[in-house]
């Protein structure tokens, strides 16, 4: 008999195998489904897109930064505003193939730049950071 450990590693596999079908069949609804290989994949499809229920959280849920990230690299200018308690709000969510978790991307509600000289500013355009659900708690809305 499996361990649990073993089980949920499974299953994290199989869904990251099933996001990566779908992705590789985008237009999957091209394929008819009167056919045995159109019917699997849409099955399959139906399938992944009802993952989703099991998230903690949902595109357009507003949440707030349980912890402070490091903001090294290309967060580094944005050390300022990636800070707990920071709130946004979620553009998207994926699995990461390469670190086996799922992923919250998220648009600060304010969100300013480091730039060179130190100085920060607002900035022209938002930016969306992916986060681990750890590092994520969802907040109401008023």
């Amino acid at each position: 008999m499996s361990s649990l450990i073993e089980m949920r590693d499974s299953t994290e596999w199989v869904i990251a195998k099933m996001l990566a079908i779908q992705s590789a069949f985008g237009s999957y609804r091209e394929f008819s489904i009167h056919n045995a290989e159109g019917w699997r994949l849409s099955q399959l499809v139906k399938m992944i897109d009802s993952l989703d229920q099991f998230l903690p959280f949902k595109v357009g849920d507003k949440i707030a930064l349980a912890k402070s990230p490091k903001c090294e690299g290309g967060w580094w200018p944005s050390r300022k505003c990636l800070v707990k308690g920071a709130t946004g709000i979620v553009k998207y969510i994926d699995f990461s193939a390469s670190s086996n978790k799922w992923a919250a991307y998220i648009e600060l509600d304010h969100e300013t730049w480091v730039g060179d000289k130190g100085k920060e500013g607002e900035i022209s355009s938002k930016h969306v950071f992916g986060f681990g659900f750890d590092y994520l708690v969802k907040v109401s809305d008023d």
